[in-house]
């Protein structure tokens, strides 16, 4: 697929048939932090499904999202798209709150 980027997540889910894909990225050099990596997931994907199917975890790397932020975070849209059967815009969450949730567990 030709610069296939996030949307490659949907042609390996259906070729693997998979339930749920997370594609990990590393983003352009020439931002803020060339360290960046962002995760994209998707709920049942299929070829054609657009942005909105799909959640994001951003801004990884040193000075922004610990690793281990967001391998909470990661875990929690796996849970909980298996339990409501969906990801994107109907998954949608406050980061913040879910982080400082997680601080106190």
């Amino acid at each position: 697929m030709e610069q296939g980027k996030v949307a490659i997540g949907n042609a390996v889910a259906e070729l693997c048939q998979v339930d749920f894909v997370a594609v990990f990225i590393g983003e352009r050099p020439g931002l803020s932090s060339p360290e960046i990596m962002g995760i994209y997931t998707i709920y049942r994907p299929e070829l054609g499904f657009a942005d909105e199917r799909r959640n994001c975890i951003s801004n990884i790397h040193s000075d922004g999202l610990s690793d281990k932020q967001a391998s909470a975070l990661l875990k929690h849209f796996i849970e909980r798209s298996f339990v409501i059967n969906l990801s994107g815009v109907g998954l949608k969450i406050e980061i913040e709150d879910f982080l400082e949730n997680k601080k106190d567990n």
